[in-house]
């Protein structure tokens, strides 16, 4: 049995009580304009402007609510990479976790820029900064306002931190002489002590100087 295969095996015919319909060129690009950005051309400005890498990119773009709060994210002027990787780490394990998506939570834009923000001008560690997000995603609010009421700021206080170190550093005599003795890597242990001791909050920077220093004595 022959099979149709052409359109002039069907017969097809004009209707000839249906007038014409021409599409303009100038209405076709007047409702391209009006087109919201599409999840690949969202993709491509990603990887440009931003830097991203094309796996960032595509994982943002597949959930299209992360993209557009992203988007909201930037616009607040805050850094980019640091919002990136706070969406790609954090956040997108709690929305898995919790089988939702972004606009399902109470984070704000604004809430996640303003706790980048405290982490770039040194007010708060990055451990402190991963501690907050998720009471951000499930009641939201302000993170400032978190650091303030629990106590969560930096320690920079050079006298408070120096003190701790000694005591570390007297405890575990054994590390320490092992340390002068060439095992370098053992800072980041003393490093963790401190960090254990003050609850993530000592200035990261002026931590690792003082307890070299120490060390070096």
């Amino acid at each position: 049995m022959r099979s149709k295969e052409e359109a002039h095996d069907y017969r097809y015919f004009p209707e000839p009580d249906l007038m014409p319909f021409e599409i303009s060129r100038e209405w076709v690009e007047e409702i391209r304009a009006k087109l919201p950005e599409l999840p690949q051309q969202k993709r491509e400005r990603y990887i440009s402007e931003l830097g991203l890498s094309e796996y960032d990119a595509g994982v943002i773009v597949e959930q299209m609510e992360t993209a557009r709060f992203l988007d909201k994210v930037i616009e607040t002027g805050t850094n980019v990479k640091t919002a990136v990787n706070f969406l790609m780490g954090d956040i997108t394990a709690y929305l898995k976790d919790k089988k939702i998506n972004i606009t399902e939570t109470a984070l704000t834009p604004e809430s996640l820029a303003e706790l980048i923000n405290l982490v770039e001008k040194g007010k708060i560690s990055n451990n402190i900064a991963k501690q907050l997000i998720v009471p951000l995603l499930e009641k939201g609010g302000s993170a400032q306002k978190m650091v303030e009421e629990q106590g969560l700021g930096v320690i920079s206080d050079e006298g408070a931190i120096i003190e701790i170190v000694r005591k570390i550093v007297q405890n575990n005599p054994q590390q320490a002489e092992a340390y002068k003795a060439g095992k370098t890597q053992l800072l980041g242990f003393f490093v963790g002590q401190v960090m254990k001791e003050t609850q993530g909050r000592a200035n990261p920077q002026l931590l690792n100087k003082l307890i070299t220093e120490e060390l070096e004595k």
